[in-house]
């Protein structure tokens, strides 16, 4: 859709995704975790840490796929152990990713909180 980007995105290690539909609910940088790609991540992080950042896709993943319904009042508490799991843990996912103007954090911190949401996705 967006040829410039997409030459780009192959010549980079990677590319952030920004979201205007992240932004407008207040998630301060509006990135969106789902699409955004580091192709060295591998290469500069422990496995732990690969594994936190992909359960967090997971969860952002399974949520995604049933946002409407959930966000219309479609879906039924119990009707799917992933979808509950991921709507509890939602709230924590955005609040981890949202950072206000001036918002330091050290990165064992953030390591940290991101291992202990993480850890509750048992998939």
């Amino acid at each position: 859709e967006e040829p410039v980007s997409d030459a780009v995105r192959s010549l980079v290690d990677g590319h952030i995704v920004l979201d205007r539909k992240i932004a407008e609910r207040g998630i301060y940088p509006a990135i969106d975790v789902s699409r955004s790609i580091s192709r060295v991540a591998i290469d500069v992080v422990d496995k732990e840490h690969t594994l936190a950042a992909r359960k967090f896709r997971d969860i952002i993943a399974t949520y995604g796929e049933m946002e409407d319904v959930i966000r219309i009042g479609a879906y039924s508490k119990g009707a799917s152990h992933p979808i509950d799991l991921a709507i509890e843990l939602m709230p924590q996912i955005e609040a981890f990713l949202r950072q206000d103007i001036g918002e330091r954090s050290s990165f064992e911190k953030t390591r940290l909180e991101m291992f202990r949401i993480a850890a509750a996705w048992p998939w």
